[in-house]
């Protein structure tokens, strides 16, 4: 069992938006500026490339990115935590791996834990899937 400290994972953690560019680059400044946001807002953490990130238009390098930028503008003060769910394995894992580099680097202010949503499971598809008890989808949390 992981054990979190008292203060960890407390409160509510506002998934962020991804700002684009016209051009449709990511917008790394602008992302800054809405973590700046939050922690002036008073929010105890925030979620980085959840669904509503727009985690499904953005390559892994940018995520990782995102990931970089919000701990560097978090500066200790807030909690970040890391969505590095896709619908491919080999992603997934590239993308936890490097959130648990980030956190390594910039400790202690690294992401507080990440989030892992396992892929949705489309029946129809050839295949007889056996779902978790819970629904379609499962997310994961492991803690730092």
């Amino acid at each position: 069992m992981i054990r979190l400290s008292d203060k960890a994972l407390k409160g509510s953690f506002p998934p962020m938006v991804t700002p684009f560019k016209d051009d449709g680059a990511v917008d790394y400044d602008t992302y800054g500026k809405l973590v700046e946001f939050h922690v002036k807002g008073g929010s105890p953490g925030i979620v980085v490339t959840g669904t509503t990130g727009e985690p499904s238009v953005l390559t892994p390098a940018e995520r990782t990115e995102l990931v970089k930028v919000a701990i560097a503008a978090a500066k200790k003060r807030i909690q970040v935590v890391a969505a590095t769910g896709t619908q491919n394995h080999a992603d997934t894992v590239a993308m936890s791996e490097a959130a648990e580099k980030a956190e390594s680097q910039a400790k202690p202010e690294g992401p507080a834990a990440q989030q892992v949503t396992t892929p949705i499971i489309r029946a129809g598809m050839g295949l007889t899937p056996r779902l978790p008890k819970r629904g379609k989808h499962r997310t994961t949390w492991r803690a730092y």
